[in-house]
């Protein structure tokens, strides 16, 4: 059961997935401050909605994971069983999967021989 406890790894996900949109929140903001164009007003508008949801389902659909995850060890993987004892989320069953503890990048990388 420990490998699927993962409620703190996903809440610091989402934290440092939040950080990665931080240089696009300064940019949306020079750009609603300075920019008077209304079609760039519009195409950035709709940028910027969707921006944090391909994000998510561009790297979960490639990889299993986003960068925050990544880092913090949690991956999406895709399995066919419907069970709640793996403390899976509606959205999880919906999508026919279940979020996983793995081992975080930095502990793999120093694990890692390394190269000469």
């Amino acid at each position: 059961m420990f490998r699927y406890e993962t409620f703190w790894r996903r809440f610091w996900a989402g934290v440092i997935d939040s950080i990665v949109f931080i240089p696009m929140a300064w940019l949306s903001n020079w750009i609603w401050g300075h920019v008077h164009a209304q079609p760039v007003l519009a195409t950035w508008y709709i940028v910027d909605s969707i921006s944090f949801f391909a994000y998510s389902i561009v790297l979960h659909g490639l990889y299993g994971q986003t960068i925050g995850k990544r880092l913090t060890g949690v991956k999406i993987e895709l399995v066919t069983m419907l069970t709640n004892d793996r403390r899976r989320a509606l959205h999880d069953f919906i999508a026919g999967s279940v979020v996983m503890r793995v081992q975080p990048e930095a502990e793999r990388m120093a694990e890692s021989p390394a190269s000469s």
